[in-house]
């Protein structure tokens, strides 16, 4: 059995995780902004329209189509934001310390 000292730490390579992170914030503005532009839309055309007045089919209707075009933004967003996390995950593994001397290795230049 190796004691804990004797494995070199790893961590994942920074750049590529880092890049990760920058999408993944990216990607939850955009969804963030665009429901915010629908509902402001929606809302618009809810009084412009005079749908706040009507309570029948017409109402019901507005409302539906609105709740799903806030799903599907919502669902291919999140889609491409657990798309984005994965990569940080799976970015490849960078071992530092493995020779022990922390100098870089000699050879032809």
């Amino acid at each position: 059995m190796t004691s804990p000292s004797s494995t070199p730490p790893v961590t994942r390579d920074p750049a590529v995780v880092r890049a990760a992170r920058e999408e993944v914030r990216r990607q939850l503005m955009r969804m963030v902004l665009a429901v915010a532009v629908l509902d402001g839309l929606a809302i618009a055309a809810f009084y412009a329209f005079g749908v706040n007045h009507d309570f029948g089919a017409r109402r019901n209707t507005f409302v539906g189509v609105w709740m799903v075009l806030t799903v599907g933004i919502v669902v291919v967003q999140l889609r491409k934001i657990r798309r984005a996390r994965l990569a940080a995950i799976r970015a490849p593994i960078v071992s530092r310390g493995s020779s022990g001397s922390g100098s870089p290795p000699s050879g032809p230049p």
